[in-house]
């Protein structure tokens, strides 16, 4: 069956970058030159020595070996300081979010003024997201471990305002500047437990794709940045100092 897909894969993305891919580039680029980094959801994500990991759960956290500086937060109240950040990714985080607007308020107040996000999330109108809505969680999270390899932390997926036309929306009113947006309509991938499902959701993505309507696009790819003011009011790196949470949600060195 993985060779199957493999190759259905390969033919698919022989004109197309996958997304996962591609935001992996932006952030290795993005990080080349920025130094002052902070990813949210980081989780056990691999890390230069100049990035902040965040994360809500601090057992993944304490997981990560190679983040040097590590906070325990919530993605819709990050505790630091006005126009401190450089660069912010994310990814597969939005989804999980109630209030993905009240992220990107606060994105836009960290993020120092040329600042940039980059954020990757799966999209509300997938079908594998409209059953994660529908069925019930703990059934949801039965069938990730049983079928899916490396299935993540299983944190309840609302997908509130994950679409384009919306997160467009969003975007302008929290003054934030797109530079770059991609769309990807496949995502097969997650019935490859069993080839008959996954050839046919094959071809209504082949469907989707070609009939190109963004709303029913299954994960958005949006790079952003914060427009530029005076040189007199950045703020110098000094500033970056956290203002940590309580104690007992700060972690030290893994």
């Amino acid at each position: 069956m993985d060779a199957m897909r493999r190759k259905i894969e390969s033919w698919y993305f022989r004109e197309r970058v996958p997304l996962f891919s591609l935001y992996d580039t932006i952030v290795e680029n993005e990080t080349k030159v920025a130094s002052i980094i902070l990813d949210v959801g980081a989780g056990r994500r691999p890390h230069t020595n100049r990035a902040i990991a965040m994360d809500v759960s601090e057992s993944e956290l304490k997981a990560n070996i190679s983040s040097a500086a590590k906070v325990v937060a919530a993605a819709e109240h990050l505790p630091f300081r006005k126009e401190c950040i450089e660069l912010l990714t994310c990814s597969s985080v939005l989804e999980h979010l109630i209030s993905p607007k009240a992220f990107f308020s606060e994105a836009a107040g960290v993020l120092k003024p040329g600042g940039r996000l980059v954020a990757l999330f799966s999209c509300r109108f997938a079908p594998f997201a409209i059953l994660n809505r529908f069925l019930p969680h703990a059934l949801i999270v039965s069938l990730l471990h049983h079928f899916v390899e490396n299935p993540g932390t299983g944190f309840p997926a609302y997908y509130t305002d994950c679409y384009p036309s919306r997160m467009r929306q969003i975007l302008a009113e929290t003054d934030l500047q797109i530079e770059d947006i991609h769309f990807n309509y496949y995502q097969s991938e997650y019935y490859i437990f069993f080839m008959p499902l996954y050839l046919l959701s094959f071809l209504f993505d082949l469907f989707l794709t070609w009939l190109n309507r963004e709303n029913l696009c299954s994960h958005m790819l949006i790079v952003a940045r914060k427009p530029q003011v005076s040189a007199g009011n950045k703020n110098t790196e000094r500033e970056a100092l956290m203002q940590l949470p309580e104690p007992q949600t700060t972690m030290k060195d893994a």
